[in-house]
């Protein structure tokens, strides 16, 4: 090797991690910190943990909650009209069974007040 442009070389750097845990290795960096291990890292500790992100699954609960509530305001604007096979009377559970572009076909109509019929 060429003398003079090599980095030191450590045989004895620590790494410690948040959760306290010390690690030696050889590394060109005397002291490092990290932010997880395999000491505390649930794919190794077999602990899971949920990580919510930005709230995913309660935007999904108020998206639903509101697609209900249309429907429910539909419902009782055209008390009238008791046809069952209007896509207006279609609940949450009848929307399980459906694709994605047409539950929000769907809503939109829903918005617009149209009843699937031009």
């Amino acid at each position: 090797m060429k003398p003079g442009i090599h980095p030191t070389y450590y045989d004895n750097a620590t790494v410690t991690c948040a959760c306290g845990n010390v690690i030696t290795a050889g590394s060109v960096i005397k002291e490092q910190r990290t932010d997880i291990c395999s000491a505390c890292h649930p794919f190794y500790t077999g602990k899971k943990t949920l990580v919510d992100r930005a709230g995913r699954v309660d935007k999904f609960k108020a998206k639903m909650a509101k697609v209900q509530e249309l429907a429910d305001k539909t419902l009782e604007n055209n008390s009238g009209k008791k046809d069952k096979s209007d896509e207006k009377y279609m609940t949450i559970d009848a929307m399980k069974g459906l694709k994605k572009n047409e539950v929000k076909k769907m809503v939109m109509k829903l918005k617009l007040g149209m009843n699937g019929t031009e």
